[in-house]
């Protein structure tokens, strides 16, 4: 329970600095979106982590799929909603433009990536769980496209929360198939590293290969 209690610490601390509508917050990966939204990713890893899947509460389950698919349409509708803020912000006086650059016109920019890439992740894992996970389950193939479209906007050199990336990569890389895909999510792996020196970052890559390797083997 100690790993519960520093849970609901951080959470408490975070949720006083979280604003939304604060553009020095927006593109926080933890302060651009509510603690809330973390609490429900931790519930579903907590679920991953019964020994048996068959025991736990198929309620549960579904009502954390729900609450995934909202937080997803929360993430998309921030991204509108910012976008829209900063093109607003760039008009001059005589309505005119000052910039079209990609800052204005990706809504990866206002919305950070890792909730979304955590969303995808717990989807997928509660997909897994598929044998306690009824209703409308997800499509794992289009989850792990949507996964991989995702991972594709990352830029390691511009972005330095290396050790914030490595679960949902973990869990995205782990159920990857086609090598296309694999060795998209490699190279990002590996530009993390090069660009930050990041330990976990250079262990994925190891356990990620090694479990590549495995499925590789058990097939020949």
């Amino acid at each position: 329970m100690e790993i519960e209690a520093a849970f609901r610490q951080a959470e408490e601390a975070i949720y006083p600095h979280f604003m939304s509508n604060d553009s020095c917050h927006s593109d926080s990966p933890v302060l651009g979106f509510p603690p809330k939204l973390f609490r429900c990713i931790y519930m579903v890893w907590r679920l991953y982590q019964t020994p048996q899947w068959s025991s736990v509460d198929l309620q549960t389950c579904q009502d954390l799929g729900q609450d995934l698919i909202q937080w997803s349409h929360y993430v998309s509708a921030s991204a509108l909603d910012n976008l829209v803020d900063r093109q607003t912000d760039a008009v001059t006086p005589h309505g005119s433009i000052v910039s079209t650059g990609p800052e204005l016109t990706s809504p990866f920019h206002s919305a950070p990536l890792g909730p979304t890439l955590y969303i995808l992740g717990c989807r997928i894992l509660l997909h897994r769980m598929s044998s306690v996970y009824a209703g409308s389950k997800p499509d794992l193939g289009q989850l792990l496209q949507e996964g991989i479209a995702a991972v594709r906007q990352l830029q390691p050199t511009q972005d330095y929360f290396a050790e914030y990336y490595c679960w949902p990569l973990l869990i995205i890389g782990m159920h990857l198939e086609h090598q296309t895909d694999r060795n998209l999510l490699m190279s990002q792996v590996h530009a993390f590293w090069v660009a930050t020196n990041n330990g976990t970052m250079w262990r994925l890559a190891d356990k990620l290969l090694g479990l590549w390797n495995v499925e590789t083997d058990s097939s020949c």
